[in-house]
């Protein structure tokens, strides 16, 4: 069995009501903290890098993805999720910028692909549909 090279001490945090979203985009990440359910806790990162550390020891129910990520972006950081067993399973909606770039986010492991502009309401019942699923 290969070493997943993560410390064995380390707690991971499974919520069904937890979601991460991962984005640069300050109007996106304002309207989301606010738009999920009161009972849903929402964390946010800047980039994949981060995204990786806080899946270190969270499992969310579901990722939003931006594809304006910072670091490797959105796309990287799917792709890399897709590699980990321990993570894979999170579903993930991904916001794109453009809509000829969907076959990208398709491939790389988004569920549910959206294309801005979007409505904060309409992230939440598509991450939402992928929690109930």
């Amino acid at each position: 069995m290969a070493d997943s090279g993560r410390d064995a001490g380390v707690r991971e945090e499974t919520s069904a009501n937890r979601v991460l979203v991962v984005t640069t985009d300050e109007r996106l990440r304002a309207e989301l903290a606010d738009a999920f359910p009161a009972d849903y806790e929402v964390d946010m990162v800047l980039d994949a890098r981060g995204a990786l550390g806080y899946l270190e020891t969270h499992r969310p129910a579901v990722l939003v993805v931006d594809i304006q990520t910072g670091s490797s972006g959105g796309y990287g950081l799917l792709k890399d999720i897709q590699q980990d067993s321990r993570i894979a399973a999170v579903p993930a909606v991904m916001v794109l910028e453009r809509s000829q770039d969907k076959w990208l986010a398709k491939q790389a492991g988004a569920e549910l692909i959206l294309t801005k502009p979007v409505s904060a309401e309409r992230v939440v019942a598509d991450a939402l549909s992928l929690v109930a699923a």
